[in-house]
């Protein structure tokens, strides 16, 4: 019996993941408008313009590309990826049927990219583990897709030193953790840490194989919020009558505690090797500015790599399980997922993900990085910040 050709429709927005559904002919089925779910039945001869005028948004109807809209109202950012199918496997989600379309995307070239602006200001630094440039963007491939910009981001571009096969990747998901925390320890209305967030928002990754018989090197790298200002200031300085006293950076002691809670060290590598008594890895705003041995609170930290910021899994996961109401009030739901499957991901002694909960984890952080450069950005052009999506990086 011939199959019966069927549409699929994936949405996906800042509120709520994944409402999705396979659709025959004469199956009725929902489909999300605003806060809502309403009920319509399908064509296979869609009229594009009229769908178009009706949703306030436009869509690309080739199963290797997703183009993303914007609402009037900032927190709904959709996602909407149509197919026609010829067969259906009910056992596959709707991610799963994306990725089978789009092979070869998981070892695409740099000048495969949509085009965009990638602008090199300058050299940013180099550590023991990357080295960082610094690029002005409209353009951030990554887990779950590329995002294109309305306006330029001044972007901290880490190229990682080591080429292993994936650790991009596993650095953009590292930060990710980091500054979802961040936001919540600075968000939470009862229980507030702090009023300045202190972790620069991740933009993107590039984890590429290269071609080395067409001289194209393999690449690692990810893509973070420039921080304005210098890391390098002191930890203590020197009366006038020689006698040395600490200089107290704001908001340092809570910070550095509620990241223990959750298990990461973030007090570790925040000091120059060569003398301890001067800051690294902390890039401060008005780093001279030191008024009664104390600087204020505009600083962010940076480098999260495995060997400057180590996490203890088990007690993540345990802070995680322990706050989940609160994480999910805060966050939101769909980013406690997200988290969840992100540390389950990361944790070398957990089992790896298989494939269905490496797709939701790819859907949950196209959908996280597309939310965040909107908002970022929203104010560069008439149309607000993220304006494409398109499946590019994979984690499989």
């Amino acid at each position: 019996m011939k199959p019966i050709p069927a549409l699929i429709v994936l949405v996906i927005d800042s509120e709520i993941f994944a409402n999705f559904c396979i659709r025959t002919r004469n199956k009725r089925s929902l489909m999300r408008t605003g806060n809502r779910l309403e009920p319509r039945i399908p064509d296979h001869t869609i009229n594009r313009e009229k769908y178009g005028q009706r949703r306030g948004r436009g869509f690309d109807a080739r199963a290797n590309h997703i183009k993303t809209e914007q609402r009037a109202d900032p927190a709904f950012v959709n996602l909407i990826a149509i197919f026609d199918m010829d067969e259906i496997n009910p056992i596959e989600t709707a991610w799963e049927m994306i990725a089978n379309q789009n092979k070869g995307y998981q070892t695409m070239n740099l000048s495969s990219y949509p085009k965009g602006v990638v602008e090199f200001i300058r050299k940013g630094g180099e550590g023991g583990e990357a080295q960082v440039d610094v690029e002005l963007r409209t353009m951030f491939p990554g887990i779950g897709g590329t995002v294109m910009t309305m306006g330029g981001v001044l972007t901290a571009f880490r190229k990682e030193l080591g080429v292993l096969k994936g650790n991009a990747h596993t650095m953009f998901l590292r930060h990710m953790i980091i500054k979802k925390l961040d936001d919540y320890f600075y968000r939470s209305e009862a229980s507030r840490a702090y009023l300045y967030p202190h972790i620069p928002r991740p933009l993107g990754s590039i984890s590429e194989n290269g071609d080395l018989d067409q001289g194209i090197q393999p690449i690692e790298a990810y893509m973070y919020q420039w921080v304005h200002g210098n890391e390098g200031f002191p930890w203590e300085v020197s009366g006038l009558n020689g006698n040395s006293s600490q200089v107290a950076l704001a908001d340092w002691d809570i910070f550095a505690s509620k990241f223990h809670s959750a298990g990461i060290n973030m007090s570790k590598d925040i000091t120059d090797a060569d003398d301890g008594r001067i800051s690294k890895n902390i890039i401060h705003s008005f780093p001279y500015d030191i008024v009664d041995n104390r600087l204020s609170s505009i600083w962010r930290r940076i480098d999260f790599g495995m060997l400057s910021c180590p996490f203890d899994f088990d007690k993540l996961h345990r802070f995680m399980r322990d706050n989940r109401d609160s994480l999910v009030h805060i966050l939101r739901s769909d980013r406690y997922e997200m988290m969840k499957l992100t540390v389950r991901y990361l944790n070398p002694d957990e089992e790896k993900l298989d494939l269905r909960e490496i797709g939701k984890l790819e859907v949950f952080v196209g959908g996280y990085r597309t939310s965040s450069l909107y908002n970022y950005t929203k104010g560069a052009g008439p149309k607000g910040g993220a304006t494409e999506f398109s499946i590019e990086q994979t984690l499989r």
